[in-house]
């Protein structure tokens, strides 16, 4: 990674976080390079997608019993952490004992979660489902009241440079979303420019939050969809720089 930094003409990153972040390893151990040079010949190419192929199509949520759904698809594992999520939704349940809360999981679940799960008594509210096709899936978000997005967690004073590909989904699929992460990674700079509902990896801040969705029933869109043709941009600029 060091002789590509030091190589490479251009440099392409994903998000500003990704490019702040392997900036900062590089010049942490080599530092041939100054920053500003590095700076200089990076490029953000942003998570995009095909509009043709596109099946993520906006959707209302299906008729249920009065509880408030929220959903989370994927693998809740390594630093996926969610210790701070299920003590807020027990503060949730004694705070508002009159509204009936359902967390789906669907996808690999880690197993100290489950025991703490049944330590707090929330058996009745966490349901943990193995992983589904992905056509499933969609249908499956369509049809649950708000989706969950349970970020990496790293310590708040670090930069968090990972982007996952479910802002994109969430985006296009204009669903309600409760994200879950930290305020240096790219997906709470995403979030809060949406005035999207975007916590802390804190029980304090992660209560506010579900209070704000269910309580409150604030809009939480994430605004995030760009075309091929759109996220290129930055390369046609290098490859086909203007007269």
């Amino acid at each position: 990674e060091a002789n590509a930094f030091e190589q490479a003409d251009w440099l392409v990153f994903i998000c500003e976080e990704q490019r702040d972040f392997m900036i900062q390893q590089y010049l942490a151990y080599f530092g041939k390079i100054s920053r500003e040079k590095l700076l200089a010949k990076s490029r953000i190419v942003p998570l995009n997608y095909v509009p043709e192929w596109n099946i993520l199509k906006p959707g209302k949520a299906a008729p249920h019993d009065g509880s408030f759904t929220l959903s989370h698809f994927g693998r809740v594992y390594g630093l996926r952490i969610i210790r701070e999520f299920i003590f807020a939704v027990q503060q949730f349940t004694e705070k508002h004992p009159s509204v009936p809360l359902r967390i789906e999981q669907y996808g690999e679940f880690r197993p100290a979660d489950s025991r703490l799960i049944r330590q707090l008594h929330l058996e009745s509210c966490f349901h943990i489902f193995p992983k589904i096709p992905y056509e499933d899936c969609i249908q499956k978000m369509i049809s649950t009241d708000a989706v969950l997005l349970f970020d990496t967690i790293l310590p708040e004073d670090q930069i968090q440079p990972y982007l996952p590909s479910k802002i994109v989904e969430y985006s296009l699929l204009q669903k309600n979303v409760l994200g879950i992460t930290t305020s240096r990674s790219p997906s709470y700079r995403i979030m809060r420019q949406s005035n999207a509902i975007v916590c802390r990896y804190d029980r304090s801040d992660i209560l506010a939050g579900l209070e704000r969705l269910i309580i409150q029933r604030q809009p939480s869109l994430i605004q995030y969809a760009y075309t091929n043709e759109e996220a290129v941009q930055p390369l046609m600029e290098i490859v086909s720089p203007a007269e």
